[in-house]
């Protein structure tokens, strides 16, 4: 088994935010950047293409919302490597993020953030895991179409299927801070608690 990483970033509307971000990435060495550009108006797709050519871009058109699980899931799908790191276009990683992350990652197990008792909204979009394991429980819910939950429940069912978890320190990264008002800005539903409901009730349903 590979120890190479895909790192997986979709995009809509965030390109100042990428502009800071995929340089952090794209430095660290056995690995490639996937980026999903899901019809972004800033076409972060075009940005990419002309700012750093070495790394993979799928483009995504004619979407008037934004559906973070579909587009992680178009990303894993053109990625390459054994394992697959997801990330949000806000999360800037230190130097040595894969090297920390590299001391975790085995069979059977699966990688993110250390959380406990800390805001998760700005945190709980890196989720790092083998491809097998991701395609195993058939990847992000797609049916999740508004902000909030699909990281959590892409972890439950990586932990239902018997796969572990490992962490690692916040410390490793650095999520730059920004308003609810752009979090929930190119969904359909604004009121990110009504969508973070919704996507619970999906999720809880499929277990019943």
């Amino acid at each position: 088994m590979s120890d190479k990483v895909s790192f997986i970033v979709p995009c809509m509307g965030r390109l100042w935010h990428l502009k800071r971000t995929i340089g952090s990435a794209v430095s660290h060495p056995d690995s490639e950047y996937v980026l999903v550009d899901w019809s972004c108006p800033d076409e972060c797709g075009k940005w990419a293409r002309e700012n750093h050519p070495g790394i993979k871009v799928v483009q995504i058109p004619g979407q008037q919302y934004f559906n973070m699980s579909r587009s992680r899931n178009e990303g894993a799908k053109k990625a390459s490597s054994d394992w697959l790191c997801f990330l949000d276009a806000d999360m800037i990683l230190r130097h040595d993020f894969l090297e920390e992350c590299r001391k975790l990652m085995s069979e059977g197990v699966f990688v993110n953030f250390n959380m406990r008792n800390l805001p998760m909204d700005g945190y709980s979009g890196m989720n790092l895991c083998q491809a097998k394991d991701f395609w195993g429980i058939g990847g992000y819910d797609a049916e999740m179409e508004g902000w909030g939950h699909e990281d959590t429940d892409m972890r439950e069912r990586l932990l239902l299927s018997g796969v572990k978890v490992a962490h690692v320190s916040l410390s490793l990264a650095i999520h730059i801070d920004h308003g609810d008002e752009e979090r929930v800005l190119h969904y359909q539903e604004k009121d990110k608690r009504k969508s973070e409901a919704a996507n619970k009730a999906i999720g809880k349903e499929k277990r019943l």
